[in-house]
């Protein structure tokens, strides 16, 4: 619906649509132990999940007996049931920082909050970001970036496996001109 504002008021949108492919396992654990360390998560707790997820081994279980033990990959698995809010706490600071640039689509809105005495209320919203899991929705007024954003996150804390390849999907909303009769 607000797309269809966007045109409504004469402003463009930019919205991408990125699923990221193996996004659980681009999370090395020890990125994951310092993203759970930046938001001081109590040391004994980092501890524990540190040595649950260091050297593992799983096995399948079919209809003719288990497989054979294989090691786990230094990432985290994403059938594991606490692994979406791993992967939130390690994409965390990336989301942070765009949806503090501003550089999001802001919705406005006013109207009468009062019939007797006509006053009004404004009601602005930005967002830039929306994020579930690993489906994220990046929204701009525009596709360009001003010149001096940068993304800027620690090394320490940049993924030491391979970047997912995301599967991204552009949509744009123009602006329309008023219809001359």
């Amino acid at each position: 619906m607000e797309n269809v504002r966007a045109c409504d008021n004469k402003r463009e949108s930019w919205i991408m649509f990125q699923d990221m492919s193996k996004a659980f396992d681009s999370v090395s654990i020890e990125s994951l132990i310092l993203a759970l360390c930046r938001i001081r998560i109590p040391e004994r707790f980092v501890s524990l999940i540190e040595k649950l997820l260091h050297n593992k081994e799983n096995q399948v279980l079919t209809s003719h007996g288990n497989t054979l033990a294989y090691n786990v990959e230094d990432c985290i698995d994403q059938e594991d049931i606490i692994s979406p809010l791993f992967w939130r706490i390690f994409y965390d600071p990336l989301v942070h920082q765009i949806a503090e640039s501003k550089l999001g689509y802001t919705m406005k809105e006013k109207w009468i909050s009062n019939l007797h005495s006509q006053s009004k209320k404004r009601l602005s919203v930005q967002t830039s970001v929306v994020a579930y899991v690993d489906d994220t929705n990046w929204i701009a007024l525009n596709i360009y970036l001003p010149p001096k954003f940068k993304i800027q996150m620690p090394k320490s804390q940049m993924p030491k496996s391979q970047i997912p390849n995301p599967k991204l999907q552009l949509v744009f909303f123009a602006k329309i001109p008023n219809p001359k009769y």
